[in-house]
């Protein structure tokens, strides 16, 4: 009895030895578990603090979003791994790498970024000294062809029966200008603080100075080829006409011993006035063949000749020659007014442009 006494203590003692073990074993299991935890927890508010500081500096950057999370993943794979505790100093080390390294690389992106931006800059800067050359060129070429135009007016004013004293600089520094990228050059007078109308200012001066440069062009050629020239043909084939009329009625009078008569008197003297050398041009003259043999056609034989069989046609034919030499005048009066009109606008727009190249001037050395 009292062995079995004495096995049934044994017995107990060991299962109480036991269950202390065993107790003290599960609270530093615990223990440990909620270091861990506790740690686990910290991390990730420090994750969420760095996301957040991700997300407010550089939303699209890509690397520093990668070199966290490389760093975090590289941790949490050893967290994994580790069957007990956890160690603190390893954990502030991983996030210590993961923040430097993140701010390497948004230093690294910030200095790219503002080398990028000063690049782009200089760009505009050289683009802005292209357009200032350009523009100096513009300003003298129009003021040049205000000159051209103005001889053009004067000599109309002055012989509106000729073709006109007409020249035009070339206008392909104005089609240059025009055919920039319209984006670029508003950007351009941006970065080089232009006012906002100067961008206006300069597209309207360059579309409307080759518009009226180039229709100016068209209708003086379109006023020579289609009125200018084919009339004063017309008028010199008449004219040809009535003088060999004349011709040829001044020998059959002599023939005919007619001389004596007005009607041949007055044809004869025409052709001597005509011809004199002290008054024929050295090259056709339409308003010279007017005064000489057109006008005086058709006023004295109207007056005086009129029953005569030779001066029906006369008339007839000098009223044709003095109907397109009217027209001519009309036309070339038309022409010039057209032109006249057009100065005062071109010369504001070389204003405009002159203002735009007195802004960029600062920005270069002249």
């Amino acid at each position: 009895m009292r062995k079995l006494t004495l096995i049934i203590f044994l017995l107990t003692s060991i299962s109480l030895f036991a269950d202390v073990q065993m107790s003290a074993e599960y609270e530093c299991c615990v223990a440990t578990n909620a270091k861990l935890q506790k740690q686990i927890d910290n991390q990730k508010e420090i994750i969420n603090s760095l996301e957040d500081i991700e997300h407010s500096i550089l939303l699209s950057n890509d690397t520093l979003k990668h070199s966290v999370k490389f760093e975090l993943d590289n941790h949490y794979k050893e967290i994994e791994t580790k069957e007990e505790g956890c160690d603190l100093c390893s954990i502030i080390g991983a996030i210590l790498g993961a923040i430097i390294s993140g701010g390497i690389a948004i230093f690294i992106f910030w200095r790219g970024r503002k080398n990028e931006k000063n690049k782009e800059k200089l760009k505009y800067i050289d683009f802005g000294e292209e357009v200032f050359t350009l523009l100096k060129n513009i300003t003298a070429n129009s003021k040049k062809q205000v000159e051209l135009l103005n001889a053009l007016v004067t000599s109309i004013t002055e012989k509106p029966y000729t073709h006109g004293k007409y020249n035009r600089v070339s206008l392909n520094l104005l089609k240059r200008a025009q055919s920039f990228d319209t984006t670029y050059v508003f950007t351009t007078f941006k970065t080089l603080n232009l006012e906002k109308k100067s961008y206006i200012k300069f597209y309207s001066s360059i579309d409307f100075l080759l518009e009226v440069f180039e229709n100016i062009d068209d209708d003086y050629h379109t006023n020579n080829s289609e009125v200018i020239t084919p009339l004063s043909n017309k008028f010199l084939q008449l004219k040809g006409e009535i003088m060999n009329i004349c011709s040829n009625f001044i020998e059959s009078s002599r023939r005919e011993n007619k001389t004596t008569e007005a009607i041949y008197t007055f044809i004869n003297q025409l052709l001597i006035d005509y011809h004199s050398p002290e008054t024929l041009p050295d090259k056709i003259d339409l308003k010279y063949d007017v005064d000489k043999i057109i006008r005086p056609l058709k006023s004295e034989l109207l007056a005086k000749y009129r029953d005569n069989d030779i001066s029906i046609e006369l008339l007839n034919l000098s009223k044709q020659a003095g109907d397109f030499y009217k027209t001519i005048l009309i036309e070339s009066s038309n022409l010039r007014a057209g032109v006249n009109s057009q100065l005062e606008p071109i010369g504001k727009m070389i204003t405009y442009l002159d203002s735009i190249e007195q802004a960029l001037s600062s920005n270069y050395a002249s």
